[in-house]
């Protein structure tokens, strides 16, 4: 297992716990916006509303 991975799924735990409907990603690949660099990170999508 990759130095990290066990961190990294902890993490995704975490969020379903908190927010079962969000989307959690493990390794999924973002690219800095003005370093360009691509990373491997855990990524969270929620909905959220305001009324």
């Amino acid at each position: 297992m990759k130095k990290g991975s066990e961190f990294e799924i902890l993490i995704e735990k975490l969020y379903k716990k908190l927010d079962p409907e969000s989307i959690v990603k493990r390794n999924d690949k973002i690219i800095g916006h003005n370093s360009k660099i691509e990373r491997n990170v855990v990524s969270l999508r929620i909905k959220i509303t305001i009324s």
